[in-house]
């Protein structure tokens, strides 16, 4: 098991150098860069030598393969260096940041977890029924709907009738627990649904595979209830497939808050990647993509790792 982590871990070297290059290269192609961005529709009445004077001071006239080196080694060191646009630390910035897309994304995780493999064994074992038509049009909406156009309906609505509205200044949960998950249930409720009709509708599909084994009849036809079944044999062969989506809709969570924070003004890592974006701000544009691609490669290790200890029959050496 070690041995399989640490070569999982080597190559992840090489999908983090290229991802890197990827990201790097694809922030320059954007037309303009923060100097333009910074002056705007003014730049023609600038002096061309004090534009240039202000990229020399930025390191934008640098060569690309230094500009690379020096983020490439910012990385490897922890010295992010210092965003363009106001000139304060990059990891201050991604800091105050990481908290809310990550708390976030962990509610919502939570919430499409307890809610969506629940609602798949119940409609595995009752194929056909009105459980299993309610959770496959659920499940349907939930593939369908935009979470977009959701949280801003939800937000319209609660505002208009209920006379609720989120805070405006961000409310940390360790300064009042209360608060802070007043502000985070209504987006972390928007980002679930579709991992939530994800893992159902895994849930259910695998579930029914399982169940139609030779080995669970047998238990079946011994005198075994269908819940014990399920629960000591059928689920645990079925998580296989589970994990996998599971896994791979966590880590979409995190770019999936990027318009929910834009809709509930949450300052997470989407609504800062946007307006560093908007504002050609390079550093902080390039770290905050290696921290979310980071974070993707890490996920599909842990369940990598998991199906060994869900299932004895993967050896994992």
């Amino acid at each position: 098991m070690i041995r399989y982590i640490l070569q999982r871990l080597l190559l992840a070297i090489p999908t983090f150098l290229g991802m890197s290059i990827l990201i790097f290269l694809l922030v320059r192609l954007v037309p303009g860069d923060v100097v333009n961005a910074m002056l705007g529709s003014s730049s023609s009445n600038v002096d061309p030598t004090a534009e240039h004077n202000l990229r020399v001071s930025l390191g934008l006239t640098q060569p690309l393969p230094v500009q690379y080196w020096n983020f490439i080694s910012g990385l490897v060191t922890g010295h992010l260096g210092n965003s363009l646009v106001t000139g304060l630390p990059v990891s201050q910035t991604l800091a105050a940041a990481i908290p809310i897309t990550f708390e976030i994304a962990i509610i919502a995780a939570l919430i499409a977890i307890l809610v969506g493999i629940p609602t798949g064994i119940l409609s595995a074992t009752h194929p056909n029924g009105w459980m299993d038509f309610v959770a496959r049009v659920a499940g349907l909406l939930g593939l369908s709907i935009p979470n977009f156009w959701f949280a801003t309906l939800a937000l319209l609505a609660l505002s208009s009738f209920l006379g609720w509205n989120p805070g405006v200044i961000w409310t940390p949960f360790w300064s009042d627990p209360g608060g802070n998950l007043s502000e985070v249930w209504l987006p972390a409720l928007a980002v679930s649904f579709y991992m939530m009709a994800t893992i159902s509708r895994m849930t259910r599909s695998s579930l029914l595979e399982v169940l139609g084994q030779d080995y669970i009849r047998t238990a079946l036809a011994k005198g075994a209830t269908t819940r014990y079944a399920v629960a000591r044999h059928a689920l645990r062969n079925a998580l296989i497939p589970i994990l996998t989506v599971t896994g791979f809709q966590l880590g979409y969570l995190l770019g999936g808050t990027t318009v929910i924070e834009i809709v509930f003004g949450l300052p997470g890592l989407g609504y800062t990647m946007i307006n560093a974006i908007h504002d050609r701000d390079y550093p902080i544009i390039q770290d905050t993509a290696m921290l979310l691609a980071g974070v993707f490669v890490v996920l599909n290790l842990v369940v990598d790792v998991l199906y060994g200890v869900v299932d004895p029959r993967i050896r994992l050496r």
